[in-house]
């Protein structure tokens, strides 16, 4: 994926006739937050924890996929958090997303879980997962997907850098400068501050393990991509590679989990199904993928 994609959430919505989820509100820290729930039709097996891409509300994620509709009656919960924008889970976001769950399990009382996110949201839902696997043993994880999301963020910063001097358009260069931006302002460079990239990287290639994706090598795991760099090279700029697509990271991050013992990663790349979009997955099998790892 061009990171510009990551930040405006291009891609291509279903046109579906999907049953809107219910918002609520809560307080954290002092200020009001929303969330969006599909409650189950059938006894509760499972919360789903869907993250939005950045830019992308969490209420048109019911209008670009039937996942959600599809597992609510299977008994599933699916929450889906509006949250200021993020490529990891720090501190302080591990603790808003588990008030989150926390209010909602109230009555349900089920410990499984599986995650799910589109672009940036897969980021934070990868980090998130990575967290549960190492430090909270409350919730059992069963299952997470990423769609086309960007993990290695020491990538993503020399990405970020390259954009800037691209001969392309001031749209590219924006992205260049907010990705570059964010990472200075959250982690600081990899030159200076590579142990900050090490800790809160969902994924690093620099790194024998992967960095933190380490922590997944028993988790089921699926990642999605459809990578078409003739389309963004046409559609955005001619000086844009494979090492600006996030296509890079998921390959490396497959590769990663297979050889640390995880038989249960899969590397999907689709076609034709609609560049760096929710429709990449396919909802029906999605499901049932999911429902196989709760049972």
């Amino acid at each position: 994926m061009i990171l510009i994609l990551l930040f405006c959430c291009f891609g291509f919505a279903s046109n579906l006739l999907a049953q809107s989820g219910a918002k609520r509100t809560y307080s954290y820290m002092g200020k009001s937050h929303a969330y969006y729930v599909l409650q189950p039709t059938e006894k509760v097996k499972g919360i789903l924890l869907l993250f939005p891409g950045k830019g992308e509300k969490a209420n048109s994620i019911f209008d670009k996929t039937k996942l959600p509709e599809i597992l609510q009656t299977q008994g599933y919960l699916t929450i889906i958090p509006e949250l200021g924008y993020a490529l990891f889970v720090n501190q302080a976001l591990q603790n808003q997303i588990k008030e989150i769950i926390k209010i909602e399990n109230t009555k349900l009382k089920t410990r499984n879980l599986a995650l799910g996110g589109f672009s940036a949201g897969g980021s934070v839902a990868l980090s998130l997962a990575e967290h549960f696997s190492s430090l909270d043993s409350s919730w059992n994880l069963k299952s997470i997907f990423v769609i086309d999301p960007p993990i290695d963020l020491q990538r993503i910063y020399f990405s970020s850098q390259q954009l800037l001097n691209y001969k392309c358009s001031n749209l590219i260069h924006r992205e260049g400068s907010e990705t570059k931006s964010y990472l200075d302002r959250t982690l600081g460079s990899p030159a200076d501050s590579l142990q900050n990239y090490i800790l809160f990287s969902p994924f690093l290639a620099s790194q024998a393990d992967g960095g933190n994706a380490k922590l997944l090598s028993r988790v089921p795991i699926r990642l999605y991509t459809e990578p078409d760099l003739n389309f963004v090279k046409n559609r955005f700029c001619q000086e844009l590679t494979m090492e600006n697509l996030n296509v890079t990271d998921l390959e490396k991050l497959n590769k990663v989990l297979l050889k640390s013992g995880n038989k249960h990663s899969e590397y999907i790349v689709t076609q034709g199904r609609g560049y760096h979009s929710w429709n990449i997955i396919e909802p029906n099998e999605l499901a049932e993928w999911i429902l196989s790892y709760t049972k």
